[in-house]
């Protein structure tokens, strides 16, 4: 008897929700996109991580996160210790936020806030800054960022700005895939990447079946990897 597939865990980037992910949820049902708890005025992201934690179901063998969902999954890769961390658009430092962005997080709080609502009145102006590349994607885009709570925002952008990551457990594998035109967060130069030519920040919604094509690989080989520590054959 082969063994069950692998759970994944799915985590949206700020001003986004489940639905940033719907492609990925209609093709893998084992996936999961918890809504984010609240955090608590003090938490920085180690902490948060820990809230976010203890309001999963399970450990998931696959973990991965979109821009600050990257980011949170990757404080949870040191508490849940997948077999795989996924980074989708996303990176392992601050470093990789673009400069005028980057430039803003010593502004966060009400910054964050005010910063919001403009985005949220010029939604449609960045939705095409964040790679929307259809009238349905920048109508979801607007959707979303217009649901978002300002006060998330201010706390994320908050314990960001104070957010020094540590190095990955040595035993989670980590990929990456990245959009080759994202104008938020630049592709890691020097790592493997898997870069999708033409994409932008919303490289799950835009380019769904290059990202799929990349989910199927990881969770084969998680999978495979599970398998292997049980001696279980594992169906190819």
């Amino acid at each position: 008897m082969s063994a069950p597939p692998p759970t994944g865990c799915l985590l949206p980037g700020l001003g986004a929700d489940h639905r940033l992910f719907s492609a990925q949820l209609a093709a893998f049902p084992m996936l999961a996109v918890p809504a984010w708890p609240a955090p608590a005025p003090d938490d920085d992201l180690p902490r948060y991580a820990v809230r976010v934690a203890s309001a999963l179901s399970g450990k998931p063998a696959l973990l991965g996160g979109a821009s600050f969902g990257g980011f949170v999954a990757w404080e949870l890769a040191h508490l849940l210790r997948p077999t795989t961390l996924l980074l989708l658009g996303s990176a392992s430092s601050l470093d990789a936020l673009r400069a005028p962005l980057r430039a803003t997080l010593p502004l966060a709080g009400t910054a964050a806030t005010w910063g919001l609502h403009a985005l949220q009145r010029l939604a449609p102006v960045a939705a095409a800054l964040f790679g929307a590349q259809s009238n349905e994607q920048r109508e979801l885009f607007c959707e979303m960022l217009r649901a978002a709570s300002p006060r998330f925002m201010a706390w994320a952008t908050a314990a960001l700005r104070h957010w020094r990551p540590r190095e990955l457990p040595s035993s989670t594998r980590l990929l990456r895939i990245h959009g080759s035109r994202d104008h938020i967060i630049a592709p890691p130069p020097h790592v493997a990447c898997e870069l999708v030519e033409g994409a932008g920040h919303l490289i799950t919604m835009s380019h769904p079946s290059e990202v799929n094509r990349f989910l199927a690989r990881a969770l084969h080989d998680c999978a495979s990897a599970a398998c292997t520590a049980r001696g279980v054959p594992h169906e190819q």
